[in-house]
């Protein structure tokens, strides 16, 4: 089984990741993606960074799972190699994967995905942006123009969390890290 993460940026994916992988370094790995943005400080192996010809060549030989592009400034495409997960289901491992809802349905049509959707706390949508444009501005990874780009965007995250729950296994309030990742772990054995 594959375990993907989906929501807006800021709700906190890549951390509940890395720390189901420390909680349990024996089941979980949380595989790179391969992707063609420029590397940003904090990205801690999260990515493994191909130029657009690269990623256009490994796209044409079938060596994706899944691959999606994303909107912004500057055209970002983002892939998980089939080789990583394969590998890491013949190792009797849990693959985790930061995912945006066109992979997760690419991924669903052929592998087993327990897929997983994070919210951020909020009563209403203006608090649950507030509290993700907090986030993004802790972490200190993106421009202030980058934050409101990924505001904009997590509206529609929020949306279909909200709105099109049958395309998730769980979806989960990410309030407390040390809670959500209990709640994962409960629902995942």
């Amino acid at each position: 089984m594959i375990v993907t993460f989906t929501g807006p940026s800021g709700v906190g994916k890549t951390t509940v990741r890395r720390t189901l992988v420390e909680s349990d370094p024996r089941r979980f790995v949380a595989l790179p993606m391969v992707t063609t943005r420029l590397p940003k400080p904090g990205d801690d192996g999260e990515y493994i960074y191909v130029s657009q010809e690269e990623f256009d060549r490994m796209n044409a030989q079938g060596e994706f799972s899944s691959s999606t592009r994303l909107p912004g400034k500057e055209e970002r495409w983002y892939g998980y190699r089939k080789e990583e997960i394969d590998y890491a289901l013949r190792d009797d491992m849990t693959p985790l994967l930061v995912t945006d809802e066109i992979m997760l349905r690419r991924l669903r049509e052929d592998l087993d995905v327990h897929s997983v959707g994070l919210l951020p706390p909020g009563e209403s949508l203006m608090e649950m942006l507030f509290v993700l444009h907090e986030r993004m501005k802790l972490r200190g990874r993106d421009s202030e123009e980058e934050i409101r780009d990924r505001l904009k965007n997590a509206h529609e995250d929020i949306a279909l969390l909200q709105h099109d729950q049958m395309l998730f296994d769980n979806v989960l309030v990410n309030d407390d890290l040390a809670v959500t990742v209990s709640r994962l772990r409960d629902r995942l054995r």
